[in-house]
């Protein structure tokens, strides 16, 4: 059994993983501490840029990135910049894309559990 503690000792730990005290996954808005880890945006080996996301948004953004390890440039600073500019392109369409179903749904068309867009008018 886990005693408050223990819990709170936790709790500071991502805290301090996270560097803030107010986390959250700036795309989808998940704020539980312990769902949220530090994304590379422009990939671990070429910039130490971060991003807070939780698990779910982060598989959903490392994953294109491990389909571009094998291109290289020529130039290790084009490649730099490239893998950084790709990773902040996934970034921002995945945020796009929660906040188009955000809208969606007040409006009241959107995506439903059937994979398709209705409009219940």
């Amino acid at each position: 059994m886990t005693t408050q503690t223990e819990y709170t000792a936790r709790l500071e730990r991502a805290y301090r993983r996270l560097g803030t005290r107010t986390p959250a996954c700036v795309t989808c808005g998940e704020s539980n501490a312990f769902c949220l880890e530090l994304h590379h945006i422009g990939e671990r080996a070429h910039h130490d840029d971060l991003a807070i996301v939780c698990r779910n948004c982060h598989r959903k953004l490392t994953d294109p990135q491990k389909d571009r390890v094998e291109v290289h440039a020529s130039d290790p600073s084009s490649e730099m910049i490239g893998r950084y500019l790709c990773g902040l392109a996934d970034l921002l369409l995945l945020i796009a894309r929660t906040v188009r179903e955000f809208g969606e749904r007040l409006l009241g068309v959107g995506v439903y559990a059937d994979g398709g867009s209705h409009d219940p008018a």
